[in-house]
């Protein structure tokens, strides 16, 4: 039940921003404003993932017994979580640059 929650909320959140800038000021608005929900959402996925399982992330820890530091290796499924919260993120942020460029042509070009 809350899995379906996470996964679904941040869609429906882009959705209901991007319905809301559609609304106001057209379909550029509104792909900005759902890129802006999809990076901020991504990230604090990301970040709520990486408290919740920190230990998947440690690579370095103390051997009490020898006094030493060990390396441990990254596991598998932290590569898998990393592609799929990046993909999004690298999406969300050049949609973000290149709509926010548009703008600022457009902005240009009607004010000459």
């Amino acid at each position: 039940m809350i899995e379906t929650i996470i996964t679904y909320f941040p869609i429906s959140l882009m959705l209901t921003l991007f319905i809301i800038g559609y609304m106001r000021n057209g379909i550029l608005e509104g792909i900005r404003t759902a890129s802006y929900a999809g990076l901020i959402t991504t990230l604090m996925g990301f970040m709520l993932y990486i408290a919740i399982n920190k230990d998947l992330f440690t690579l370095f820890s103390k051997n009490p017994v020898t006094n030493k530091l060990e390396f441990h290796q990254i596991p598998p499924e932290v590569y898998s979580l990393i592609y799929g919260f990046g993909i999004p993120f690298i999406i969300s942020l050049l949609t973000i640059v290149i709509g926010e460029g548009y703008m600022k042509i457009q902005q240009g070009r009607s004010t000459t």
